[in-house]
């Protein structure tokens, strides 16, 4: 069953292809010895329509092509200024962590001569109540 679909595909897009082709090859053939005056800022007449349609569409495969690089390229510079952003902030988060430790590490330090220079008590005496 699977084998039979796949060959009616295949079979509809040849068809499909020589009907395209059929059709190109008769506008192609009609269109032969049509001319047509155009204004392109400035008047060019007698212009063959075949050379006029392969024109427009190379330059509209062309546009296309600039077209999807320039979006590449603004893609690229977007993804390029959010790694700087990222980048920044991991710099920034980097610089607070160390001042944090350092902070802390004064801490520990006063904390460690606090307690040193604290005087001892014995047990049972609880020191000055407050």
């Amino acid at each position: 069953m699977n084998l039979a679909i796949q060959r009616i595909r295949v079979y509809v897009k040849i068809v499909l292809l020589v009907v395209l082709v059929s059709l190109t090859v008769l506008v192609a053939f009609m269109n032969r010895t049509n001319t047509v005056t155009i204004w392109f800022f400035r008047d060019f007449a007698g212009i063959n329509v075949l050379w006029l349609m392969l024109c427009t569409g190379v330059v509209a495969i062309i546009a296309w092509w600039i077209l999807r690089s320039s979006i590449s390229v603004l893609n690229d510079l977007r993804s390029l200024q959010s790694e700087e952003e990222r980048r920044k902030h991991e710099k920034e988060q980097k610089a607070l962590a160390e001042r944090l430790a350092a902070a802390e590490a004064q801490l520990k330090a006063r904390d460690s001569t606090a307690r040193r220079d604290a005087p001892t008590t014995e047990e049972g005496d609880e020191g000055p109540s407050q």
